[in-house]
């Protein structure tokens, strides 16, 4: 039940990202390359690190939301008697949480493409879809 300990904690497990979490490294050099070639302007930047910061701060609340879930769901199915109906419940809270934490990231994305001029969505896009048509491995 290793696994299951480290999601107690209010940090969840910070060591683990997923089976997706080797490619991150990558994914944010990525990003980040593709922000210097933005050349955004230095209220684009004020503007994209404040609302970075509100967004931080209700995602650490979605992930440790999403934690506790983890661990009562875990508490409830290692019981003598594990409530089937309790467990279909908290999976579906689950399932809202991370509803939630992907709609966060949706609107970072679209509140970044209201600030960018034309040209700097132009170059957005195309890398974007480099990015998701180029197979990785």
């Amino acid at each position: 039940m290793p696994v299951i300990a480290g999601h107690a904690e209010p940090g969840g497990n910070p060591g683990y990202h997923g089976p997706k979490s080797e490619g991150r490294a990558t994914g944010h050099a990525e990003a980040r390359k593709l922000f210097d070639d933005l050349e955004l302007s230095a209220q684009q930047v004020e503007r994209l690190k404040k609302d970075k910061m509100e967004r931080r701060k209700t995602m650490i609340r979605l992930r440790s939301e999403l934690d506790l879930l983890h661990a009562e769901m875990a508490q409830s199915a290692f019981s003598e008697k594990p409530d089937m109906k309790n467990l279909e419940d908290l999976s579906v809270r689950i399932g809202d949480v991370h509803a939630r934490m992907t709609m966060q990231r949706i609107r970072s994305l679209v509140f970044l493409r209201s600030l960018l001029t034309d040209e700097q969505k132009k170059l957005m896009d195309s890398r974007h879809l480099m990015m998701t048509t180029i197979p990785r491995r």
